[in-house]
């Protein structure tokens, strides 16, 4: 999400943390929650990377979407930012991202249109509407029952497959009762 009192150059991802929710990163645990979470979908987490602000990072995703693409560009800023400590804040760093797609490669606009501040409000109201949905992480799924738009829920942030899996049960159970 975006952090627009980030300072340019950002934060230590541990001053970060410690800062806005109180608490310790156990970086070099192995066994911490959060490793073994990425471990178990193929991630190594580098904390040497720097909390920065994304608003560059989201006009480029929010861009790419006219083309369709904006999927394939959101797996490679993420694996970049959150395993190889890429500054998903700096323009340069985002057109190499951008070069891997032929349709972003051939935009002669793209660079100018990132340093600019055009849509830049556009972007932090979008995130502002959502935080006051009550998603404040990623990713966000939500979930409701056709027909029934009164059965819904959503998940924020990181989750185990059983979280998902109660979900659906819950979901699923209460589907199957008339409320009328």
């Amino acid at each position: 999400m975006l952090d627009p009192s980030l300072p340019p150059e950002g934060k230590s991802l541990t001053d970060y943390i410690k800062e806005k929710y109180g608490v310790v990163i156990k970086k070099n645990d192995p066994n911490s929650a959060l490793n073994r979470a990425g471990r178990n979908v193929g991630i190594e987490f580098n904390y040497t990377r720097r909390m920065v602000n994304t608003t560059k990072c989201h006009k480029l995703v929010e861009y790419s979407k006219q083309h369709g693409i904006h999927n394939d560009l959101m797996e490679i800023v993420l694996k970049e930012y959150f395993e190889n400590a890429v500054d998903v804040s700096s323009v340069e760093n985002l057109m190499t991202l951008a070069n891997n797609f032929e349709a972003l490669a051939d935009d002669d606009t793209l660079e100018d249109y990132l340093n600019s501040d055009t849509d830049d409000d556009k972007i932090i109201t979008m995130d502002y509407k959502i935080k006051r949905t009550g998603i404040h992480g990623v990713p966000h799924f939500s979930f409701k029952v056709q027909e029934k738009e009164y059965l819904q829920t959503s998940i924020s942030g990181g989750q185990p497959p059983s979280s998902f899996k109660n979900v659906f049960n819950l979901l699923l159970e209460n589907a199957s009762i008339d409320y009328q």
